[in-house]
């Protein structure tokens, strides 16, 4: 629930983006010029405003009310929301570019990522590893027995690889396929692809659902007890099974929680009580559960008052409203969290979709998100 709430809060910030800046003072996104010092013409502007209509539509704008049998293509705040989930999922986002016949852009769309595959070039091979790359066939990383699949392509230079149920479906070169990482490795066994935040918490997340499980068992199955009844002295069986089933009767919780044991001691004397319940273990399991999600905000850079988890300065007798992250208060939190988290995020979207869609429409234009920790109009005039 932590990880799916971190994704849940970038994803909603994420595709605030999505739409054309109608103000400075609101976030969305701009085509501009990429010479900054150029003052745009009339005919600079009518041209970004071609190029935006393009990224709001994913695309050529068609009218699919003629052809209704065509599903129509997603928006550009559903391709956003797609990709940056397979982004913070697996540190691998992939986006189709169909081309027009001369080669250009004419739509792009989100593909599952996690059907991608990377295809290592065989005269690359050949040239760091001689021999050894004569014998390489890229199939052999992708799939056994898809050989004559993957021959039947046509592809240039093939570079990805579509494979579902261990079966290469297609293939892109180059330019049909957007492919983004945002934590790439230097390390071999890693075949190129990246290190996503989830990898990096499989640790973390592990202790947190085993913590919840056991708290959940904790409650609904009593799978700790509270103490133990012994009886001292002897009594007959028939009447220590008699206030057994009495005490269960008034006392044992939901789904047989709780169950108390009672025995007898077999000595002269009386009842006695022996608690086996530790007051401390609760404080112990909150700053365990605590320390779980911390450390799985830090991971995915963000504040966890983001998430609703103002955990700041619990523990320490204060109230948590700030001073987690060395400032006084949330909103300085917020704006602290999200250059850390969230900005990274937007480049990293922003420059692909420059280098695979608007450099290849027009190579004078570039797409920008803004509105980012941009002032309001009140702070602007104070």
């Amino acid at each position: 629930p932590i990880v799916a709430a971190v994704i849940q809060t970038r994803l909603n910030q994420v595709a605030a983006f999505s739409a054309p800046q109608i103000d400075k003072y609101k976030v969305g996104f701009k085509v501009i010029l990429r010479d900054k010092e150029k003052e745009p013409s009339k005919a600079d502007k009518a041209r970004a405003r071609e190029i935006e209509q393009f990224i709001l539509n994913c695309g050529v704008p068609e009218n699919f009310e003629d052809t209704p049998e065509i599903k129509k293509r997603d928006n550009f705040e559903t391709f956003i929301r797609k990709v940056t989930r397979d982004s913070l999922t697996f540190d691998q986002w992939c986006f189709e570019v169909i081309p027009r016949k001369n080669g250009l852009p004419y739509a792009f769309q989100a593909v599952d990522a996690s059907t991608i595959r990377l295809i290592a070039d065989k005269k690359e091979m050949t040239e760091k590893y001689g021999g050894l790359g004569e014998k390489y066939d890229p199939t052999n990383l992708i799939s056994m027995g898809s050989e004559k699949i993957f021959k039947e392509h046509t592809a240039k230079l093939p570079r990805y690889a579509q494979v579902i149920n261990g079966i290469v479906r297609h293939t892109f070169d180059e330019w049909e396929m957007g492919f983004g990482i945002r934590n790439p490795r230097t390390d071999l066994y890693a075949q190129g692809y990246g290190f996503s935040e989830i990898e990096m918490l499989v640790t973390t997340i592990t202790s947190h659902m085993n913590a919840e499980t056991y708290n959940r068992k904790f409650f609904s199955q009593g799978s700790a007890i509270k103490g133990v009844i012994a009886f001292e002295g002897a009594v007959p069986p028939d009447q220590l099974e008699a206030f057994r089933r009495q005490w269960h009767q008034q006392v044992t919780g939901i789904n047989n929680a709780w169950r108390t044991p009672i025995m007898s001691l077999g000595k002269e004397g009386k009842l006695n009580w022996t608690s086996l319940h530790a007051n401390n273990r609760e404080m112990e399991f909150g700053k365990w559960l605590e320390y779980c999600i911390k450390t799985i905000c830090g991971v995915f850079q963000i504040d966890p008052i983001e998430i609703g988890f103002d955990i700041s300065k619990q523990g320490s007798g204060q109230s948590g409203s700030g001073g987690g992250l060395g400032y006084g208060n949330q909103a300085e939190r917020l704006m602290y969290s999200q250059d850390k988290g969230l900005r990274p995020l937007v480049c990293h979207i922003k420059a692909l979709l420059n280098e695979y869609i608007v450099y290849r429409i027009d190579p004078n234009f570039e797409l920008d998100f803004v509105g980012l920790n941009s002032s309001d109009e009140k702070e602007e005039i104070e």
